[in-house]
């Protein structure tokens, strides 16, 4: 049916384009300013429409062929169907055949379990009825030794407590021994201690005496050579100006010098010797803006009020 239908829309096609060529070759005939067209335009419509309907019988062909192999496909799955259903049927009846005999077999089966149930139940109840007595006979025994058990226990516990208490105080009795000693070699190791600490204490402290008096002794030479040093510059610096004759010859003159900390000379004092001598130590003296001086305070302190002898040499 349906290729009917697809070949009478197809001439409809055709039928429909030779009438439109129909129309366009009037239209050329009819029309005065045209030239006349060649005589083989006109039978070109004809060729076409052998053409189309070769293609139309193949089409129609290839249809026809493409139905029978459908009707085919379904004639062969209808019959794989009613194939699988008639093998279906035999499974099901053979199947059935097997229920019945097996639901005998389990009748049968039923029957013996009920027959060995009773006589499982009957054990059963002997075996309860039994195990009752013995349990019972296991309690009563268990009880009586549970109480035997209890009065040992007491008994070991009372003579354990008693042996615990006579442990322990002759424990508290070690233990207050022990510790009145401990307390004793405490009381002795702490006397032997402050006394090691005393002793170390005035061995330290004679230690540190003897290197203090060293350390005395040392800066003391080192002081008095500094002294004698520093008195020979001194001395030395004041003589630089000093103006002398012949008649000063074997003569000399002592003074004492005041000094401030930075050398400056701020008095001088004729003690003793030649009186012309003396004048020219005092010119010569006061003629000195500064002398050395050191910058140890102990040695300023020997030099800072010092007597010098002028001895002119002539």
């Amino acid at each position: 049916m349906l290729a009917n239908n697809f070949i009478v829309s197809l001439f409809k096609s055709f039928g429909l384009h030779i009438f439109i060529g129909v129309g366009l070759v009037a239209s050329v005939t009819l029309s005065p300013n045209e030239k006349p067209k060649p005589v083989v335009s006109q039978v070109q419509p004809v060729k076409s429409v052998a053409v189309d309907t070769n293609k139309l019988t193949e089409q129609v062909n290839k249809i026809k062929a493409k139905k029978a192999q459908t009707q085919a496909a379904e004639r062969k799955r209808v019959e794989d169907l009613e194939a699988r259903a008639r093998r279906a049927s035999n499974n099901r009846k053979n199947q059935e055949t097997k229920i019945k005999d097996l639901n005998k077999k389990t009748r049968q089966s039923q029957a013996e379990k009920r027959k060995a149930d009773a006589a499982a139940a009957k054990a059963k109840a002997k075996q309860e009825r039994e195990t009752k007595l013995a349990n019972k006979a296991a309690d009563e025994t268990r009880k009586k030794l549970k109480q035997k058990a209890a009065a040992e226990q007491a008994a070991a516990d009372a003579k354990k407590r008693k042996a615990d208490a006579e442990a322990a105080e002759k424990q508290a009795e070690k233990d207050r021994i022990a510790k009145a000693k401990r307390l004793k070699e405490d009381k002795a190791r702490k006397a032997r201690e402050a006394r090691l600490r005393r002793e170390q204490e005035l061995l330290m402290q004679q230690e540190m005496a003897e290197e203090q008096a060293a350390r005395d002794k040392a800066h003391n030479q080192q002081v008095l050579s500094e002294v004698e040093k520093f008195t020979a510059l001194i001395k030395q610096r004041l003589e630089q100006g000093m103006l002398v004759d012949e008649t000063m010859r074997g003569k000399s003159c002592r003074v004492n010098i005041k000094l401030a900390f930075n050398g400056l000379v701020t008095k001088v004092k004729v003690l003793s010797g030649d009186t012309q001598v003396c004048e020219a130590a005092k010119a010569s003296i006061y003629k000195v803006d500064k002398v050395p001086i050191s910058k140890d305070p102990a040695v300023f302190e020997e030099l800072k009020n010092i007597n010098l002898t002028f001895n002119p040499e002539v």
